[in-house]
């Protein structure tokens, strides 16, 4: 078992040749052990996993199904998984071995670790169906029997225990008075969110070029994420899934302040984005002005639920406010809005009330 020592980093790696599933020689380099013994061990666990057996750690199955996820997951999405497994699933999982995880093994974890995070029931469904999928990656790619964490019928929960914060008209306005007394020139941001319900990642990746102000229309064709400068920057990538790439109307009240918005951006010389600024400056200013203006203090995505609110309570129909936030069904709009259709069902029974009395005096 070659292991070689790397005088400039000081630690071990492995190096070795193997055959693929396909047949063909290929070479295999790990670097940063300290020890030699684990890089010799990291040889037999890569062939036990070649073979499928099930000798190895969870941190070898978890570098072969980030390789495999990376090439189909877009950059922001890869990132966030990668975040929640070294922090909620590597820690507990990395040295165990796949042959030894049983249903009991996902639970300790749940009841041990995760107990330490007090996670939300939405963020642990969250976080098990990650490490539900890469099992599935296992049974497979590898010859594992099941999934333990299917086998225990997941953690956590789908449905938020919390109804979501929104903002009406009336308190939208009162915030933006204020930004617009402090010459906090964004505050076009915060009604266009509003009344527009784009996700903020859209709104921030817009362009003069998506922005028909003859037809007050926006095409959403592109999302913003932010990066630091040492990982490359800010880029943008297409919508998050086909349904999001559509053209909202703009109410008319809006198109004169966006076209003066626009204008200006031109001037100096901002061409690739019209709003240059990112999602934790905008929440920022929500924080910082809204108990000022006598407003609950929100995070800046519930403006997108403040948008849904407001048509769902305003009786529109489903169909076209599920068109306009970009869901692939009005199932997608039901599921996530719910909770606020609860009054719908009073208003049913009042008029269903007002159409029996009706009758009865008809018949009189």
């Amino acid at each position: 078992m070659p292991v070689y020592f790397d005088k400039e980093r000081k630690t071990y790696y492995a190096k070795f040749r193997y055959k693929n599933y396909a047949g063909e020689n290929k070479q295999k380099t790990k670097r940063g052990f300290k020890r030699k013994k684990d890089a010799s061990e990291y040889e037999l666990h890569f062939k036990s996993m070649l073979n499928n057996k099930l000798e190895f750690p969870f941190s070898m199955l978890r570098e072969r199904y980030f390789e495999h996820q990376k090439t189909t997951l877009r950059d922001a999405t890869y990132r966030t998984v990668d975040y929640c497994f070294k922090h909620y699933i590597d820690p507990f999982w990395g040295n165990i071995i796949i042959a030894d995880i049983t249903t009991k093994t996902v639970m300790d974890w749940n009841d041990t670790f995760l107990a330490k995070w007090k996670l939300a029931g939405t963020t642990l469904r969250h976080v098990s169906s990650m490490l539900s999928a890469i099992f599935n990656f296992a049974h497979k790619y590898y010859g594992m029997q099941s999934n333990p964490v299917r086998d225990i019928g997941g953690l956590g929960t789908w449905r938020r225990n919390k109804e979501y914060k929104v903002w009406t008209a009336e308190q939208l306005e009162k915030f933006c008075d204020h930004l617009y007394t402090e010459h906090v020139w964004f505050w076009i941001v915060y009604k266009l969110l509003f009344y527009t319900g784009m996700r903020p990642c859209e709104a921030l990746a817009l362009s003069a070029d998506d922005v028909d102000l003859k037809a007050g229309t926006i095409h959403v064709s592109k999302s913003f994420h932010y990066r630091p400068k040492n990982q490359g920057g800010c880029y943008c990538t297409p919508p998050k899934n086909d349904f999001s790439d559509r053209v909202i109307d703009i109410p008319k009240f809006l198109i004169k302040p966006l076209q003066i918005h626009i204008e200006n951006m031109k001037q100096i010389n901002c061409q690739d984005r019209i709003f240059p600024t990112f999602n934790h400056q905008l929440n920022f200013w929500i924080k910082r002005y809204a108990p000022k203006a006598g407003v609950p203090v929100i995070r800046l995505y519930d403006e997108r639920h403040s948008h849904a609110s407001m048509l769902i309570n305003g009786g529109q129909d489903i169909n076209l406010i599920a068109d306009r936030l970009g869901h692939s069904s009005p199932q997608t709009t039901l599921k996530i809005y719910s909770h606020m259709y609860k009054h719908k069902k009073e208003n049913l029974v009042t008029f269903l009330d007002a159409v029996g009395k009706d009758v009865k005096n008809d018949e009189k």
